[in-house]
């Protein structure tokens, strides 16, 4: 199995963390709030991207509420194995509610065959957690500040691509502290269902 891209902890869905850290300064500069979305959308883009998916964003007054759009897999001997994503980012200073992630499967219902990846800066509440547990839809719910902190992927999102789990990777510190110890980060995993290493899928 090879990493292609995260984490995931509910019981029914795959899940990891990493203990978080204050977003960026962009509101302490009086940043207005277009540009403080606007700038972790593209942190978020950069991390993810990083971490082994192809994104690319969309933005603009049109976007029908997609901020990023892209493709999770892995290219492999016995072919390509790649799964449509879209992606909406939020920079909310509380945790996302239930009420964002049904909207969210709104504009997921028009995007059949993709798995939607929600990212937040302050995390989900407990009511979103439980409803991103029950969805029939495939999510995967993200939370980054300065890295990845976790991340969740549901049974729906598993059953769209087979072999996709959660695991961990280590990661240098140099992008936040240079004196720091290495982290480990959420990594998603692509491979043979049923491979060794899974990360505990579904468990």
């Amino acid at each position: 199995m090879r990493p292609t891209a995260w984490p995931a902890g509910c019981r029914g869905h795959a899940t990891a963390a990493t203990p978080g850290r204050p977003a960026t300064a962009a509101a302490s500069r009086g940043l207005s709030s277009y540009h403080i979305g606007r700038a972790f959308e593209e942190r978020a883009i950069a991390l993810l991207t990083e971490a082994g998916l192809d994104l690319r964003p969309t933005g603009g007054a049109f976007d029908g509420g997609i901020d990023f759009r892209g493709f999770l897999g892995q290219r492999g001997d016995a072919g390509s194995v790649r799964v449509p994503v879209i992606g909406q980012c939020k920079a909310e200073a509380r945790k996302i509610g239930a009420r964002y992630l049904r909207d969210f499967e709104g504009v997921l219902a028009r995007e059949p065959q993709s798995i939607g990846i929600f990212v937040a800066l302050s995390g989900y509440s407990t009511h979103a957690q439980k409803h991103f547990g029950s969805s029939t839809f495939p999510l995967v719910l993200v939370r980054i500040t300065h890295r990845i902190d976790s991340l969740q992927v549901n049974r729906a999102a598993q059953a769209l691509l087979p072999g996709l789990t959660v695991g961990v990777r280590i990661v240098p510190p140099t992008r936040w502290d240079p004196a720091a110890a290495p982290v480990r980060e959420p990594l998603l995993l692509v491979g043979t269902p049923g491979a060794a290493g899974g990360g505990g899928a579904g468990r």
